[in-house]
């Protein structure tokens, strides 16, 4: 068996394939990334562009509400006015029962 040494030549053929195999797994990497974020973002079926759409249409079918909120707000402090009322009257009903049961 004969001596085998890595020559210069050798070495050079040597970095040259893993030169070629690094520069490969490069190009495929990029490549799927640059397919991924096409799908995820890049056109207008992709998923952010129907993130981008639904929000819209959340936009447009609340508009009508900052209309709306003062008159609700407006019902609703009448509510609490008459549900306080009826809460003291609900005490004094509370109050006189217990009267009742004390036999008063």
């Amino acid at each position: 068996m004969g001596d085998f040494f890595l020559t210069p030549t050798i070495l050079g053929y040597f970095s040259g394939v893993e030169g070629a195999i690094l520069a490969l797994a490069l190009v495929v990497t990029l490549t799927t990334v640059l397919m991924i974020l096409v799908r995820v973002g890049g056109s207008d079926s992709s998923h952010v562009a129907s993130i981008a759409n639904s929000l819209a249409a959340v936009g447009d079918s609340t508009a009508p509400v900052p209309t709306a909120l003062p008159a609700i707000n407006s019902e609703l402090g009448q509510l609490a006015t008459t549900l306080v009322a009826i809460e003291g009257h609900l005490a004094n009903a509370r109050g006189l029962f217990d009267q009742f049961a004390k036999g008063r």
